[in-house]
């Protein structure tokens, strides 16, 4: 999975903070976490792979041993490819491990656009509605965004479902949920911190614009953009 334009998103909220990375490396992810002025850096690499369950004895003593310990805590690429059994579990394990103002980041593959990079994958990833109500049902405040690889790497805001805190999208990059061939759910218990839609060109060029809208707007259910 192309990851990379998650940390780029996360990058402003970083600084000085304590963040943990869950799951398998993504490449160059360490450059743009070491420029982003985190306070610590700690990473969690799973022993077992697929078809075992990652979330082995290791994982049991890293939420037993360090709760609210982080910041902030990114885990890419694993929830897809946890038994579904274990998915509930490790959100769990990820709200314990931060601490009370602290957020997550969790990004998977949209199982109904197939990727060239990954075809005959065995992970299948997920559809909108169910990777929303899944980590939606352990987090208060939910943002849900489209990321796709496929079209000169962008990344925007979704709406997700209801119940949790929504965002309307912010601009005509991703028209719809199906379009994105990822999905990026950042989530926290508290009011999340401002962040901007980040767009990557094909040459690498960054461009964002817009943000969260104000808490108001969000509960009067009015954003910008698209609706």
């Amino acid at each position: 999975m192309t990851c990379l334009p998650v940390y780029l998103l996360l990058r402003p909220l970083l600084a000085g903070r304590r963040v943990l990375e869950v799951g398998w490396p993504v490449p160059g992810a360490s450059a743009v976490l070491e420029q982003s002025g985190a306070a610590a850096l700690h990473a969690w690499c799973p022993t077992a792979v697929p078809p075992a369950s990652p979330l082995d004895n290791e994982w049991d003593e890293l939420v037993a041993t360090s709760a609210a310990s982080f910041d902030c805590v990114i885990a890419l690429d694993l929830l897809e490819r946890l038994p579904e059994a274990d998915r509930g579990r490790c959100l769990e394990g990820l709200a314990h491990l931060l601490g009370p103002q602290g957020l997550i980041a969790v990004a998977v593959r949209n199982a109904q656009v197939p990727l060239l990079e990954e075809s005959g994958s065995a992970h299948p990833g997920f559809d909108f509605w169910s990777f929303s109500r899944l980590v939606g049902g352990h987090f208060s405040h939910l943002a849900l965004l489209g990321q796709s690889p496929m079209r000169g790497f962008y990344i925007s805001f979704l709406q997700p479902a209801g119940g949790a805190e929504s965002l309307s999208l912010l601009d005509d990059q991703v028209a719809e949920p199906e379009e994105a061939s990822h999905f990026v759910a950042v989530a926290s218990q508290v009011e999340l911190p401002s962040l901007q839609p980040y767009s990557l060109g094909r040459r690498g060029q960054a461009a964002g614009g817009g943000g969260f809208p104000s808490p108001a707007a969000r509960r009067a259910g009015a954003a910008p953009g698209r609706a």
